[in-house]
């Protein structure tokens, strides 16, 4: 992209909002979108959109936050009325799907906040790290030669020995780790490396082992392969749907809301992302008045 050598000029802005704060809204990500707009404006930078929500992912990560960009990325590229499906790897993509008609969400406040940037090393960065570690342990497991590159659990599916779908991946998450959390000495005595030493350029990553000695790998690799395999599913769902078909638009309804339901199960279960007050909104959302 491009680069700003010069003094920024001060820059006051005046922001309003209807997103709840801290409410799992992805305000935070909306704000770093909007600001990092006006910052380039100020400057006469002009960014695509596609160099928008990258800037905005990055910006986001000096407040602390180890995100991946799935909401800057929504924020940015996100229509009424749409679907958005968002890749990474190798890098960012996105395409839209349409939803079957009639088809509503309801999105209501637990009134619970998650400050994430506040408690981001104790829980959100620490999943980050679970998870490259899980990735790490797990290519080591199938026998793969540069197993200490690997970076994300998602690179698993396209690299190795072996053709590993998600069902496959969900599997050896099952059979090669214990249900039980990991101790640090665990962990380097299984992958025969000094941890701090392996992390020693991500300082985030480091402050999290210091400060850590649980870390839930079958739990969180088991979400990570099951929630993303749920999303191509939701997607196929969407894209086979013949409106013309009405007892078809009643079963894909139940279809979409039953993938929903695993997905917070898994948030609650195996990633640890929920809450008593979200779990309970949930249970009584489902209740047949």
């Amino acid at each position: 992209g491009e680069r700003f050598d010069g003094l920024f000029p001060v820059v006051k802005m005046c922001v309003e909002s209807d997103l709840p704060a801290a409410a799992g809204l992805s305000s935070s990500s909306a704000l770093v979108v909007a600001a990092s707009l006006a910052a380039a404006r100020s400057i006469d930078i002009s960014l695509s959109k596609k160099q928008l929500a990258e800037v905005a992912t990055k910006s986001e990560r000096f407040v602390g936050t180890m995100g991946g960009g799935m909401d800057q990325t929504a924020s940015v590229f996100g229509i009424e009325g749409k679907v958005l499906l968002i890749g990474f790897k190798p890098k960012l993509s996105f395409g839209y799907l349409s939803l079957p008609p009639n088809c509503s969400f309801v999105v209501c406040d637990s009134l619970v906040e998650s400050k994430k940037a506040s408690i981001a090393q104790k829980h959100y960065n620490k999943r980050v790290l679970e998870c490259r570690l899980a990735a790490l342990f797990i290519g080591k497991y199938v026998g793969l030669k540069n197993w200490k590159s690997v970076g994300t659990l998602g690179q698993l599916e396209t690299i190795g020995p072996i053709e590993c779908d998600l069902f496959e991946l969900e599997r050896i998450a099952s059979e090669c780790f214990k249900e039980d959390f990991y101790t640090k000495s665990e962990m380097e005595a299984l992958l025969a490396v000094d941890l701090i030493q392996f992390f020693q350029s991500d300082t985030k990553l480091l402050q999290i082992l210091e400060e850590s000695d649980t870390f839930w790998l079958q739990k969180r690799a088991k979400h990570t392969f099951s929630e993303a395999r749920r999303v191509r599913s939701f997607c196929e769902l969407c894209q086979s749907f013949d409106s013309g078909n009405e007892s078809e638009e009643k079963n894909i309804f139940i279809e979409l809301g039953a993938l929903m339901d695993q997905s917070h199960e898994s948030c609650r279960n195996d990633f640890d992302c929920s809450c008593p007050e979200l779990n309970n909104l949930v249970k009584e959302a489902k209740i047949k008045k």
